[in-house]
């Protein structure tokens, strides 16, 4: 008995194994992420750690090499490759297709805290999943100033890296953020070179202080009874007053604080790049979506968020508006609903030629409905696989 027999025979079952793989390739299909370009980056976690002045030599030695020991721990790692280059030192772990990501961001972060013996004059490491080299930003969004209201640049950008993007951050899907435009804030020490003269003291000794005192040092495990802990000393500064307070000498003759020959205050960092809307200078935040993300969802949770910010800053008199002016859900949709209409047109088109051809209802049916049931079917396939 072959195949077709036994369908024909056993009618009802082969009816229900048709309705089964229908409803299972439209619950696959409908739990695929969409992007506007799929590609084959597999998903990353991205570690930098800074370290001022070293040459690449030094910071592979003394920077690379002892975090790549601590992550050659971490399970599920595919490729770990590193690049040390002058000051700074960049580590990248690819991950398996289907690995738990922020599961091993976890474990990541749990092994960055094991790592010892870094040089004072060291950074703190920065740890981000990202989508791999080919990754750019899904949306773009610009503040400007509505009616009325003067622009400030630099205003937006405090609020961009303050309110914003920590807001957006929390949707489901986003990966990284960014923020161009406007001077990002930063700690000035502004010193005074002859109360440094009087008290015999040189610029690398204010530098040498707040590197020293600035920092949380980690103290190693200490075991009590059968449990053990992991300690260490905060001493980072909380404010920018607190700077003033560390000390630069302590000698017979007293101490000397940094405030002594110095004034530490919020400044502005040097301006890198510019970003420019309808011949103004403006913000612009873009926004990078994770791995296996579906982006019209991602896009969908960004639009409530923006319109609940923008809300809360007509509240409060920002005078500021929130605009999407790049947004790849647009396409994605636009082409999602050309290919339902050419389904359907072709669906539509196919049925008839087989009419005219056939000209027996009862087949063309058959015909009509297993070809897309077929294609339905293939959705299943390509959910399990990922």
């Amino acid at each position: 008995m072959n195949l077709i027999e036994t369908a024909t025979r056993w009618r009802h079952g082969t009816l229900a194994v048709f309705i089964l793989l229908a409803l299972l390739g439209i619950m696959s299909l409908l739990n695929l992420p969409l992007e506007l370009q799929p590609g084959g980056d597999r998903p990353q976690i991205s570690i930098t750690t800074p370290y001022p002045g070293a040459a690449p030599a030094e910071v592979e030695d003394l920077i690379t090499r002892p975090i790549e020991e601590r992550l050659e721990e971490v399970e599920a790692i595919k490729e770990m490759t590193s690049t040390s280059s002058l000051g700074i030192s960049d580590i990248t772990l690819e991950f398996n297709w289907g690995t738990d990501i922020d599961d091993r961001l976890v474990a990541v972060l749990n092994k960055m805290q094991q790592v010892a013996d870094l040089p004072a004059e060291a950074g703190e490491s920065n740890v981000i999943v990202s989508n791999g080299g080919g990754a750019s930003a899904m949306m773009w969004i610009v503040l400007k100033a509505q009616d009325g209201a003067i622009a400030d640049e630099n205003r937006y950008r405090d609020l961009a890296d303050e309110v914003i993007v920590p807001r957006l951050r929390r949707v489901e899907g986003t990966s990284r953020f960014l923020v161009i435009g406007g001077k990002e804030r930063e700690v000035e020490v502004q010193v005074n070179p002859k109360a440094l003269s009087d008290r015999d003291l040189s610029l690398s000794d204010v530098t040498s202080a707040l590197q020293a005192n600035n920092r949380d040092v980690r103290g190693g495990p200490m075991v009590l009874g059968r449990r053990e802990y992991r300690v260490s000393t905060e001493s980072r500064a909380d404010t920018v007053a607190q700077l003033e307070d560390f000390v630069l000498r302590r000698d017979e003759n007293g101490r000397v604080f940094l405030g002594d020959v110095a004034t530490a205050q919020i400044g502005r960092r040097f301006r890198e790049s510019y970003f420019l809307y309808n011949d103004g200078e403006s913000v612009g935040i873009g926004v990078i979506h994770r791995v296996g993300a579906n982006v019209s969802a991602v896009a969908q949770g960004l639009r409530d968020s923006l319109d609940e910010l923008q809300v809360r800053f007509d509240q409060e008199g920002q005078g500021i508006e929130l605009e999407i002016f790049y947004d790849q859900s647009t396409y994605i949709d636009q082409s999602v609903a050309l290919v339902k209409d050419n389904l359907l047109m072709g669906g539509l088109l196919a049925t008839l030629v087989l009419l005219l051809f056939l000209g027996s209802m009862r087949t063309v049916a058959v015909v009509a409905l297993s070809i897309p049931t077929t294609l339905i079917t293939v959705f299943i396939v390509m959910g399990a696989l990922g």
